[in-house]
């Protein structure tokens, strides 16, 4: 039975240190899980596990007297795993 998830974490945050300065964070951290397992004749097994990890943060400073300062971090992040096992017995 293969098993799909994805799971999105998102937060935003608007913070005015006074009357000039303002920064806006946005970060989103987004995970994708795939397992999927299979059973065959013989002892077969085999297993694939995929994850996903996706960051990302975006930093926004505005400056109220005429500077705009933009400060963009994006982060991706890829993990891959894959298992394959086999235990066939030699029967002649």
């Amino acid at each position: 039975m293969p098993l799909y998830m994805y799971v999105c974490i998102c937060v935003c945050a608007y913070i005015c240190v006074d009357i000039h300065v303002c920064v806006y964070v946005y970060m989103c951290i987004c995970v994708y899980v795939c397992v999927h397992t299979c059973i065959y004749s013989c002892l077969y097994t085999c297993m694939c596990t995929c994850a996903f990890i996706y960051v990302h943060m975006c930093v926004y400073i505005h400056m109220w007297v005429d500077v705009h300062v933009h400060i963009y971090v994006y982060i991706r992040v890829y993990i891959h795993m894959w298992v394959d096992k086999w235990d066939c017995p030699q029967t002649l």
